[in-house]
This record gives C-alpha cells, sequence and structure tokens, in this order.
C-alpha cells in the first residue's frame, strides 16, 4: 500500500537547506499556488503513463486560479522550475521524475501521487525526507468523477474557484 514510514532526514533537509540559501529567488518564493498539477507533455517523455480519472481531474482545474496545471520541461530551467513548485501548498501527479520537486516545498506541503498500481515507495520517501504530507490516490477503483472529487476536497480545492 504504500506505507513507508521514513522519518525527516537531516542529510536531506541539510542539502535542501543549502541549495535553498544558495537560491534566494527560490527559498523566499511566495507562495500564491493551492497546487500545481504536473503532466507529461510532448518534451517531458516519450512514455507516456494514462492514470484514469487524472486527465478529468486536470480539465476539472485548469482554469482554477488557484492551481496551475503545467508541464515541467516546458516552464524553463530548473530554478524556475523550483521556483514555480514552492509557490505551490501542494504538488499533484502521476507517478514521475517531477514529484522529485517535492523536495523545494515548504515544510507544511502536501505530495498527492495519483496512481494506477502501486510502483516504488521513491516520491513517499522524498516526502517524509523533508516533513512532507504524502497521500497516494488509487485510480483505478474510482469514476473519474470521483477520482476528481475526492482529489480536489483533500486539496481544498472544492468547487469554488475565487480567491488562493
Amino acid at each position: 500500500d504504500g506505507n513507508l514510514e521514513c522519518r525527516p532526514s537531516p542529510k536531506v533537509l541539510s542539502f535542501v537547506s543549502h541549495v535553498l540559501d544558495a537560491l534566494p529567488e527560490v527559498r523566499d518564493v511566495a507562495t500564491t499556488l493551492k497546487a500545481v498539477f504536473i503532466v507529461r507533455g510532448e518534451q517531458t517523455s516519450n512514455r507516456k503513463i494514462r492514470v484514469p480519472g487524472y486527465e478529468f481531474l486536470l480539465e476539472r482545474v485548469k482554469n482554477d486560479p488557484r492551481a496551475r496545471v503545467v508541464d515541467l520541461a516546458e516552464v524553463g530551467d530548473v530554478v524556475e522550475q523550483m521556483k514555480l513548485v514552492r509557490s505551490a501548498r501542494a504538488l499533484v501527479g502521476i507517478h514521475g521524475a517531477g514529484l522529485t520537486h517535492a523536495l523545494w516545498m515548504r515544510p507544511d506541503s502536501f505530495v498527492l501521487e495519483v496512481s494506477t498500481v502501486f510502483r516504488c515507495h521513491c516520491y513517499r520517501a522524498i516526502a517524509d525526507f523533508v516533513g512532507l504530507t504524502f497521500e497516494t490516490m488509487e485510480a483505478l477503483s474510482r469514476e473519474p468523477e470521483k477520482l476528481a472529487s475526492a482529489a480536489l476536497s483533500r486539496l481544498g480545492l472544492g468547487l469554488n474557484v475565487d480567491g488562493v
């Protein structure tokens, strides 16, 4: 079920702190979004993982000013990617390398991995190492509408689209 229960890692936290101290433009970015939703576009990967209901979820948030749907490869360099992710309270995506950006999030942030099957503990471990809340939402047993509603409710996005 993905229950790893790692603890915050002083070495990982030290690394993250060192990187953020070297990049104050990332460290000091304002929190302006409730969530960043990662997608895989043409430049990201030739391996396209399809998760039933994830596209439906993205449709529900694409016009919400509190969220941003993004292909990280199209954001710019890694510093711009770090700034975008750090500006959000939550990072949402299907299993993939983009979830590694959880390293740069604030300690009170949340990572939501939407998946079809258990793959590995890697993104849960990263979240645990830096003290974030992590949750996996399994998509196969849910209708797309129910997956979207559950995810949006968990993220505090609901149906209201006013404000951040």
